[in-house]
């Protein structure tokens, strides 16, 4: 009759010693004693508040790299918008060279005939510099603009893989539910170096296993299995899955890994459907009313060498 009540977040909220249901609440447990009753309220109080306290400090830390890459993202966005104003400088130069006969120094602009499309073109000129001066930085221009376009595009490439890892991450994390999960987080931002460890600290390692993987059935007996965070993803594609399983994950979209386990069988559509339902509940548009979800063989699934954890191509797929 001794009864502690629970939110849906796991945190214990009162606990009453007559008996006492209600449905405001997500569930409840009865004691024996009012002694074993008060210990177990106030150690899963702790106990939760400790979770909280973590997941939050980890979401913090995870959303201030994600402002920072998200700035940076734009940033070399507008760069490369602005480094294709290159080919119009090689343009002008060209141009330039090509009527460098008609030219002489002193001439403000000069309108000249693009050879390619026949519209007129104004060049404006440095009247103290020669034609043949204004058409060399007109090409040094385009030169340091076509380097620097080259250079953001690799750039652009490396934050988009930093931003799609760590919204992964915060889609693990928003589906941790015990504090050894939360330290897979934590031990991922910290091999991604978003957390550094202090000198003579130990070092936040998950356990020893990694904790297991989502598990369901669906209606037509097929097992279903949903990662809760990267490094479950890698082991259940990489490891568990049969090459001729089935794989899903949300299109273009931070989520888990899903894997029907086919057994050798033809797996039925609502099977597959879900599947697919799952794969959308544990990713980042979870609260969208339509998420396209990709599926295919396992065997039409790998893991690039050197990839962040959970980061998989494929090409092969139907969604």
């Amino acid at each position: 009759n001794f009864t502690v009540q629970y939110d849906k977040d796991g945190m214990p909220k009162f606990f009453s010693v007559v008996p006492y249901v209600t449905s405001v609440y997500k569930s409840h447990k009865t004691y024996d004693t009012a002694n074993r009753m008060i210990d177990e309220y106030y150690q899963s109080k702790h106990s939760a508040q400790g979770f909280k306290r973590q997941k939050t400090d980890l979401s913090r830390r995870i959303n201030k790299a994600l402002a920072k890459h998200y700035k940076k993202f734009r940033i070399q966005t507008e760069s490369i918008e602005s480094s294709k104003k290159a080919e119009k400088f090689k343009l002008n130069g060209d141009l330039i060279m090509a009527n460098i006969y008609r030219l002489k120094r002193g001439m403000e602009d000069i309108t000249l005939e693009d050879y390619n499309t026949g519209k007129p073109v104004k060049i404006v000129m440095d009247k103290k510099l020669t034609p043949s001066v204004n058409a060399q930085k007109f090409y040094k221009r385009y030169n340091k603009l076509k380097t620097a376009m080259s250079i953001n595009a690799k750039n652009i490439l490396t934050t988009k893989d930093e931003i799609d890892f760590l919204e992964s991450v915060l889609v693990s994390l928003d589906i941790c539910e015990t504090m050894d999960e939360l330290k897979e987080v934590k031990y991922e931002l910290i091999k991604a170096s978003y957390i550094s460890v202090k000198s003579g600290t130990k070092s936040a390692k998950p356990t020893q296993d990694a904790s297991k993987p989502h598990e369901f059935l669906s209606s037509d007996g097929f097992k279903i299995y949903a990662g809760k965070n990267n490094r479950q993803n890698d082991l259940l594609t990489i490891k568990t899955a049969d090459q001729n399983d089935m794989w899903l994950h949300t299109q273009k979209i931070p989520g888990c890994h899903v894997i029907i386990k086919t057994g050798g069988k033809d797996i039925p559509e609502m099977t597959i459907f879900e599947a697919a339902t799952i794969a959308a509940f544990y990713s980042k548009a979870k609260t969208s009313n339509k998420v396209p979800v990709d599926y295919t063989l396992r065997k039409n699934v790998r893991k690039p060498n050197g990839s962040k954890p959970g980061f998989v191509i494929y090409e092969t797929y139907n969604t």
